[in-house]
């Protein structure tokens, strides 16, 4: 399901949360700030309002370093906006800091929504049937982390696990950094 920059490059693509430097292959952006000139959605809070786009009209939706910023009690309700935007077999694609990691509780604006494997992906599997009772996602998750290694200077050893018990567990190691990754297929 990797498959992001295929998906991408014949498909079309909406940017949540796309700051100052969006995603190249978006073809509509939307972020929050309206300070932002190259932004076709502007001031537009992802986690409380709709998305002033059309039923079915994307094949993906990325967020990239977003949706750790959206107070948890609104992640069910971006998640349904989504589900709604995207064509049927279109990708949702979400990258966000894993919560064990040094950068997920620097940053004061993050607002803990479930940076770790198993919190977000209860959202799609049904876990919170108030949000997912009607929506039908093949969702896969997977954490990269990378920790300083004291062999032969200072290389770096990176990662990458699709266990959230091992993920969870090397985020207890000092200096890891690195995030997790969702990718979901809406099924209808």
């Amino acid at each position: 399901m990797k498959d992001l920059q295929q998906r991408a490059k014949r498909g079309t693509v909406l940017e949540l949360g796309a700051g100052e430097s969006p995603y190249p292959e978006a073809d509509v952006t939307v972020d929050i700030r309206e300070d932002l000139d190259d932004i076709d959605h502007r001031g537009v809070d992802i986690g409380n309002d709709p998305l002033p786009v059309d039923n079915e009209s994307f094949d993906v939706v990325v967020m990239f370093q977003v949706l750790e910023h959206v107070a948890p009690d609104s992640v069910g309700r971006l998640f349904r906006e989504c589900d709604r935007v995207l064509r049927p077999g279109g990708l949702l694609h979400v990258k966000l800091p894993h919560a064990g990691t040094i950068a997920a509780h620097t940053d004061l604006t993050h607002r803990g929504s479930g940076g770790t494997t198993p919190a977000v992906r209860r959202y799609f599997e049904g876990g919170s049937q108030q949000y997912w009772s009607d929506l039908e996602w093949d969702v896969e998750t997977w954490a990269e982390l990378s920790a300083p290694t004291v062999i032969s200077g200072s290389r770096r050893l990176s990662i990458s696990v699709h266990n959230a018990a091992v993920s969870d567990a090397l985020t207890k190691l000092p200096f890891v950094t690195g995030g997790v990754t969702i990718q979901a297929v809406k099924e209808r």
